[in-house]
């Protein structure tokens, strides 16, 4: 995973089996069909952790395998957004850093805000 601090990201072949994966796509395929953000030509799936396949994937062995040695053993996924960006749904994202946080609820804290919702979760 020297690809990780180098390039900011690795690419690891072979994390999920044929079975891990086609169960996924089945997963997003219900998810879709239950109704998805869908505005013009972009396609997302946001808030992924709310199924159960998703979060019984983020705490199996072979992801904590994966991410415990970078993040520590006491992590856990905070959120899970399925972005489809192909051909006919695509759009550019020029490099950007994220600075807004999901969270529970709204709790005014000093130093931080303004306040949002996105598909029905609170950020700051």
């Amino acid at each position: 995973m020297n690809s990780l601090e180098t390039d900011g990201f690795a690419i690891l072949p072979d994390v999920l089996s044929a079975a891990q994966v086609e169960n996924l796509r089945a997963v997003a395929a219900r998810i879709e069909s239950g109704g998805v953000s869908k505005r013009e030509n972009v396609f997302a799936i946001r808030n992924l952790l709310d199924t159960r396949e998703i979060q019984d994937l983020a705490r199996c062995e072979t992801m904590r395998a994966l991410v415990e040695p970078v993040l520590g053993p006491r992590c856990f996924a905070v959120r899970g957004i399925f972005f489809d960006k192909v051909a006919g749904a695509n759009w550019k994202v020029p490099y950007h850093q994220d600075l807004s946080i999901a969270v529970r609820e709204k709790i005014e804290v000093e130093g931080f805000g303004p306040w949002s919702q996105k598909a029905g979760v609170v950020h700051v």
